[in-house]
């Protein structure tokens, strides 16, 4: 599994999670009757979250996520939340980012969601 660089700047997640994932599937019956079933013992928290890079910074990511990490792989890397800086095995949903570059300073703005397994 790929690891995150120590040259790029950790992931900020904007606020509380978006989506905690239940672990459960549910299944609607034709009589009426629901059916849950658990499908996962630890769910992934999904959050969003924003990076800041310099040019230099936003090539190493994009390189580290498409040719490290394979777009929809995981990797292990730091993350800021509420509670400091933690650390933990990430995954962007959909492999897919969005990417901004401010025309005064230079730097990108890269906003995505990413997924966190096993968050305590």
């Amino acid at each position: 599994m790929a690891t995150w660089p120590t040259y790029l700047p950790a992931a900020w997640l904007d606020g509380a999670p978006l989506n905690v994932q239940p672990g459960v599937v549910r299944s609607e019956m034709l009589s009426g009757h629901v059916r849950q079933r658990m499908v996962m013992t630890l769910p992934f928290d999904t959050y969003s979250a924003t990076f800041s890079f310099s040019n230099l910074e936003f090539r190493a990511f994009e390189f580290f996520i498409r040719d490290m990490v394979g777009q929809s792989g995981w990797f292990i890397g730091p993350y800021h939340d509420g509670s400091g800086q933690q650390s933990g095995t990430i995954r962007l949903v959909g492999g897919g980012y969005s990417a901004t570059q401010n025309s005064d300073t230079g730097y990108w703005s890269v906003t995505a969601e990413i997924e966190i397994d096993g968050r305590k």
